[in-house]
């Protein structure tokens, strides 16, 4: 018996507790592919698995469905592996201890990978009904949670639906049109470097008490970004003291968090000391008027060093760079004319950098306007060239542009309402979803995105409401029988 087994609906935790049995962390996705396989074979199903392990699992039309269109079930196979400090599991090697209390699904000390093999178990579970249907076209991809790769190497080509439901994405009731495009642009900017002088103070400075968040979903909240806001206190800093110099500058470890905190070395002059606390107290207060909304908690603090045995970059390339900083955009471009409080395009300067010959920077862009993503990489380009740096484009995805009709969305809407007796919300989220490079492959597709309700994601405190995933089977179930 399964930790499982007494839940309903049965079908879908059995094959979720099956999906679990084995690791499958990004970049380690052949275990879990191959059962995806062992399925398709255990029913009759045709299948294909490519190189990357993607598979897509065929079924015909239930009787009476036999010539209709085929419908696109979709979701990823590898999860986020997290777990607490004192847990000793292997997550390469060893699956999830599954834990119930009949209302929520959650892991013993790690996290569950109910994102996304729950939304994998739907699929599989309506592949296993007798429930009617139309032809089935059931794609899992590998690698989502890395860049989305296995989306991007899958070959789609043997695909006939252009009906597409996306199980990845919740909470219940909410449901995605439209989901934003990206990129990584790295940037290096050689200096000059040279040694602390004996008539140069080294100060170490900080900005912290930022909030962070998410750069997709939380971008338009108006949150600081301690990387960008170094860059206003550095070129203050260079364009008023003569003979500044940057020795480092470190923030950001990720370039979909805004950074929260960044901290630098400075020299200047020993006979410019006091200019430079008194420019350091003025941003101080700057930055604690501007965010006092949104970070509270902001400051900028000051600290002489009496020791510093690195290499500093020369005071002509410190005004080089400071430019460079001050000329890169932060947060949001611009807002969606289609949809009311929808960040079209975005950038957030993620990760920022010293190395033995310069400055290193990655930014993230986002836009559900492929145009617009590409003209802030040219403004990007643009301020890196002048300052004699390059810069180099990684992580590309298309976005899911948000389509003026969706017989798909309305039918799932009036099942909802139906069932629940409630509105649905629909909307585009700023994030990167798989749909986009679906869609971008094949043209013309009607698409939803959708999922049960789930908390804690990419985290020990990932857990999956029990009833919600059985009212979103329910509802998948319904909307394909609708589709004769």
């Amino acid at each position: 018996m399964g930790v499982l087994s007494g839940l309903s609906p049965r079908e879908v935790f059995e094959n979720f507790e099956y999906l679990s049995s084995v690791p499958h962390g990004s970049r380690n996705n052949m275990l879990i592919s191959g059962l995806l396989c062992d399925f398709a074979k255990s029913h009759g199903l045709r299948y294909i698995q490519d190189e990357s392990g993607n598979v897509i699992i065929f079924k015909d039309g239930s009787k009476g469905y036999e010539d209709s269109e085929p419908v696109i079930l979709q979701g990823h196979m590898d999860m986020v592996c997290v777990k607490t400090a004192d847990c000793k599991k292997d997550m390469a090697t060893e699956p999830v201890d599954i834990v119930t209390d009949g209302e929520w699904i959650w892991a013993d000390k790690t996290s569950l990978g109910a994102d996304n093999c729950i939304g994998c178990a739907m699929a599989l579970a309506v592949l296993e009904s007798d429930l009617p249907h139309p032809p089935l076209e059931c794609v899992f991809t590998t690698d989502e949670e890395i860049g989305m790769d296995g989306a991007k190497s899958i070959d789609l080509s043997s695909l006939k639906g252009r009906k597409y439901l996306n199980l990845d994405c919740g909470p219940e009731g909410v449901y995605i049109i439209s989901c934003a495009g990206g990129e990584t642009v790295d940037g290096r900017i050689p200096a000059r470097m040279t040694r602390l002088g004996k008539d140069e103070a080294a100060y170490h400075i900080q900005i912290a008490g930022l909030l962070g968040g998410h750069s997709g979903g939380m971008i338009h909240l108006g949150r600081g970004n301690a990387n960008q806001l170094m860059g206003r206190l550095i070129y203050a800093i260079a364009d008023r003291i003569e003979g500044a110099r940057l020795f480092d500058v470190a923030g950001g470890a990720v370039i979909n968090a805004i950074t929260d905190k960044c901290d630098a070395v400075v020299a200047v002059p020993e006979g410019k000391v006091r200019t430079l606390a008194k420019i350091v107290r003025e941003y101080d207060e700057i930055y604690k008027n501007v965010f006092r909304t949104s970070d509270p908690g902001v400051y900028v603090a000051c600290e002489k060093l009496d020791k510093v045995d690195m290499k500093g970059v020369s005071a002509k390339d410190t005004v080089k760079l400071a430019r460079m900083l001050l000329c890169i955009p932060q947060g949001v471009q611009r807002m969606s004319a289609d949809m009311e409080g929808l960040t079209e395009t975005s950038l957030n300067l993620g990760i920022l950098e010293m190395e033995d010959e310069g400055l290193r920077f990655s930014i993230s862009i986002r836009s559900s306007v492929n145009t617009e993503k590409k003209a802030v990489e040219n403004v990007i380009r643009a301020a890196v060239a002048n300052a004699g740096g390059s810069v180099s484009i990684s992580g590309e995805f298309p976005a899911w542009p948000l389509a003026k009709e969706s017989p798909l969305m309305d039918l799932v809407a009036s099942v909802y309402k139906e069932q629940t007796g409630k509105d649905p919300v629909i909307k585009a989220t700023h994030g990167g979803l798989e749909s986009g490079i679906f869609i971008d492959k094949l043209p013309g597709t009607d698409a939803v995105a959708m999922g049960p309700i789930a908390t804690g994601a990419h985290s020990p405190e990932e857990r999956v409401n029990v009833a919600s995933v059985g009212r979103t089977y329910k509802l998948v179930c319904t909307v394909l029988e609708r589709l004769k």
